[in-house]
């Protein structure tokens, strides 16, 4: 479908880069008077055309007797943001026609500091022509002083056009300005509905945030996302929207990708900072909630999710990923007394102390379960092929000797953050030592003095490097928009 209000600005340029001054003004003039209420069209034409005209009007020789010129120069200066130029020649054509609200209008929406009449402009531009797009104007040149002037202006304008979408538009932004979001959130509702690829969605989500309805304000930035692809600013909110209902994986990303074009935004980053460490806890509670319920392939994946985040596992939690790795394995496999490894075990340690107590003699698989410690990865042995070296160089020369020993040797168990690395999991057998591993630091556990234990774990984890799961900051999930102080337009331009 043709747009008339492209048309004719095409037309504009034609006429006025050919010399035809008189019908270039025509035609803004028609644009003003049937097709513009606002300068949004104008605003979206490409700076090509108005660097055109520019170049042009620069050309052209000054008249102070020549309306339509000093009309053309005054809109053309304007369009490229050169207000002090833009004032002095719509000055002119004032002088020149002072029945011309166009020109009244148009110098209105200047910077104050240009001009200082610009609400006497504007009123005078209303007592000329009192159209919705004159309305507009005066309600804007009112700007922050006057909440209930521009309100009323406003909503005249909008009484003379009710297809007025930049005029709901800025309504919202007023009642926005006076902490009324419900209110701002109607106006911005009647602007969609007018025109649904209007850029007013992240007003819209900063409202309904405020307003605590996170369910629509994430249903409408993703409109506004799925209406402006182009605009990058849009990651911010979205990851908010996502966070605020507790759709961490998903703000991840979108703070994530907001980086990427953003990358010194200080709220962004400590927004991902809060949803990774939220999302992090909640993969462990999942996956920890999984293994109790049996599902133990789910529970699996949520702590490898959890892993390769690059997280650290509590001790705990750590033995609870371990034993949903067998589980996944063998469902029937079982830990503690009823673990066919752990019985044979503790029968050997329970003959050689009844043997001590007796003073009888022990055997030699007796004399080594009384031996039994975990090794740490800084720990050297002093037997066998590797004699004086430690564990770790040993891992890092022959894993599956160190998986020989734990499924042979009944003195000998490790760290058990050690079965995290990738060469053991390649290991034949792995699964095998990870039980044996498990069952023999459990009885190293128990028989070891109480108190004793607690340092051992203690000290053996965190040795290690690995920070216990209680370590993590605590993340108020209240708090993961109060980074982003004021108002949010601060952070985007949505201009």
């Amino acid at each position: 479908m043709t747009d008339i209000k492209q048309v004719l600005i095409d037309q504009a340029q034609i006429k006025f880069l050919n010399g035809d001054v008189a019908e270039f003004s025509a035609i803004l003039k028609d644009l003003y008077y049937s097709h513009i209420t606002c300068n949004c069209f104008l605003r979206d034409q490409p700076k090509e055309l108005w660097k055109s005209l520019l170049n042009k009007a620069k050309s052209l020789k000054d008249d102070k007797g020549d309306f339509d010129l000093n009309f053309g120069k005054g809109f053309i200066f304007l369009m490229n943001k050169n207000e002090q130029e833009a004032f002095k020649y719509l000055t002119i054509a004032i002088e020149l026609n002072p029945l011309s609200d166009i020109c009244y209008s148009l110098r209105g929406t200047l910077d104050e500091k240009i001009n200082l009449s610009k609400l006497n402009d504007s009123k005078e531009a209303v007592l000329l022509n009192p159209n919705a797009r004159n309305y507009f104007v005066l309600a804007s040149a009112y700007d922050d002083k006057n909440s209930r002037n521009v309100l009323t202006y406003l909503e005249k304008a909008i009484s003379l056009n009710g297809k007025f979408a930049c005029a709901y538009y800025n309504m919202a932004l007023e009642y926005r300005s006076l902490n009324d979001y419900q209110s701002a959130v109607s106006s911005y509702l009647k602007c969609i509905a007018i025109e649904k690829n209007h850029w007013c969605y992240y007003g819209l989500w900063y409202c309904l945030d405020e307003l605590n309805d996170y369910e629509k304000a994430l249903q409408f930035i993703q409109e506004g996302h799925k209406q402006h692809p182009e605009e990058l600013g849009y990651y911010f909110p979205l990851g908010v929207a996502n966070a605020r209902l507790k759709k961490h994986k998903e703000a991840i990303e979108f703070y994530n990708l907001h980086l990427i074009h953003n990358p010194d935004c200080e709220a962004t980053k400590t927004n991902l900072r809060i949803s990774t460490a939220i999302n992090a806890n909640n993969l462990v509670g999942i996956a920890i909630s999984e293994y109790l319920q049996s599902n133990f392939t789910n529970s699996l994946n949520s702590f490898k999710e959890y892993l390769k985040l690059g997280n650290e596992l509590s001790y705990e939690n750590l033995i609870t990923y371990f034993k949903v790795t067998l589980k996944c394995k063998d469902p029937n496999i079982e830990f503690g007394v009823l673990n066919p490894h752990y019985s044979r075990l503790s029968a050997l340690k329970d003959s050689y102390l009844d043997k001590i107590s007796k003073g009888e003699t022990v055997t030699e698989a007796e004399t080594n379960i009384s031996k039994l410690m975990t090794y740490r990865s800084h720990y050297k042995i002093g037997f066998g092929n590797y004699d004086n070296s430690t564990i770790q160089e040993i891992i890092n020369t022959d894993s599956y000797y160190i998986i020989w020993c734990i499924i042979n040797l009944l003195h000998f168990s490790i760290n058990p953050t050690l079965f995290l690395q990738e060469s053991f999991k390649n290991e034949i057998d792995y699964l095998d030592a990870l039980e044996i591993n498990l069952v023999k630091i459990e009885l190293v556990d128990i028989w070891t003095d109480k108190d004793d234990a607690q340092d051992y774990k203690a000290y053996n984890y965190s040795s290690q490097g690995f920070a216990g799961y209680s370590d993590f900051y605590s993340y108020d999930d209240d708090t993961l928009y109060s980074a982003f102080e004021g108002d949010p337009e601060n952070y985007w331009n949505i201009d």
